[in-house]
């Protein structure tokens, strides 16, 4: 379950974090399914996972979708064509991160 404070890191120089923590508010309380994709080269602190929701939405994707967060670009994993071109449809229509 997701429960607790949220939190973001600042990317781009831009603070989208009230943007990304109302949309995570909506699943807030909802049972996910985590999928555990191991660590990333270089980053032994972090351990990556997708998060799945009980109608298999991948929260993950949403958020790149929205422009509340980035494709990974280091290292590879299954989903990472998918991130890349949401990102690039985010980039497009100046969303979240990528608005001016």
């Amino acid at each position: 379950m997701v429960n607790g404070p949220l939190s973001g890191e600042l990317l781009g120089g831009k603070d989208i974090a009230p943007q990304a923590m109302e949309f995570l508010q909506t699943i807030r309380g909802k049972r996910v399914t985590l999928v555990y994709d191991g660590w990333r080269i270089g980053d032994s602190e972090r351990r990556y996972a997708y998060v799945y929701l009980p109608d298999k939405s991948l929260v993950n994707a949403e958020i790149i979708r929205r422009g509340y967060g980035y494709a990974e670009l280091q290292g590879s994993h299954p989903r990472r064509g998918e991130f890349i071109a949401l990102e690039a449809a985010a980039r497009r229509a100046k969303v979240g991160l990528w608005a001016s």
